[in-house]
């Protein structure tokens, strides 16, 4: 029961299961700061917790508090620094030999960054726009678009940046202009017109939405070209 209640902690809380627990573990005194932490996704923090508790009957309630406030800091900090070493590492295999370890490390770091929920999204927005580049390397355009359009409702309304200074949410909007301009293009080859035209004003959106002049004239021409061509 112990093992399912932490696997409920991460979705949706199980009181039934809270209750069972306390009855046939036997909670020493603070038990309920335990059911806490594992309510709260912070099933290490829970362990240490209660092998402490079952020796410290003394402890206050200030003390209880402080315990746990340090100890689940010190899990995020290990959750911080998962996501952290598997981007490292795929920045650090760069040959193009070694494509299929960078795209391993980013899928990687992109499950961390979901399943650890510590920056209101800022690490899965931004392994969300790494995943993109991995599908458009491969040509999986669909994919691409996928992950590019969760970068990009992540980013809304926010003031993320990267290291350079560049907001995220303008480089979402870049990046989707891009990708609608690669798929409209695909699309004029295979004579669908009618999409054709639909990704090219997608594509226009979002260069008015970053205010990229050349993006926005160049898929304007486009647009003007083909709606020439159609009539």
């Amino acid at each position: 029961e112990i093992f399912h209640y932490i696997q409920d902690s991460r979705g949706h809380q199980n009181q039934e299961i809270s209750r069972n627990f306390k009855i046939n573990c036997g909670l020493p005194k603070g038990g309920g700061v335990c059911v806490a932490l594992l309510r709260e996704g912070f099933p290490r923090s829970f362990a240490q917790m209660f092998s402490l508790l079952q020796r410290w009957d003394a402890a206050d309630p200030h003390e209880l508090h402080t315990l746990q406030q340090r100890l689940t800091s010190a899990e995020t900090a290990e959750r911080h620094e998962a996501y952290d070493n598997h981007m490292f590492l795929a920045r650090f295999f760069t040959e193009p030999e070694d494509k299929w370890l960078k795209h391993h490390f980013i899928q990687l770091a992109l499950h961390s960054a979901r399943k650890f929920k510590m920056d209101s999204g800022k690490r899965e927005a931004e392994a969300n726009l790494h995943m993109g580049q991995v599908y458009l390397e491969k040509g999986q355009l669909e994919r691409a678009q996928e992950h590019y359009e969760v970068f990009y409702h992540l980013t809304m309304g926010r003031t993320w940046q990267d290291p350079s200074g560049r907001m995220h949410h303008s480089r979402s909007c870049e990046e989707l202009q891009k990708l609608f301009t690669l798929l409209g293009q695909r699309l004029l080859q295979e004579q669908d017109y009618t999409h054709a035209i639909k990704m090219f004003n997608k594509a226009y959106q979002m260069a008015k939405e970053c205010m990229h002049t050349l993006f926005t004239l160049t898929t304007l021409y486009k647009l003007h070209s083909l709606s020439i061509m159609l009539c």
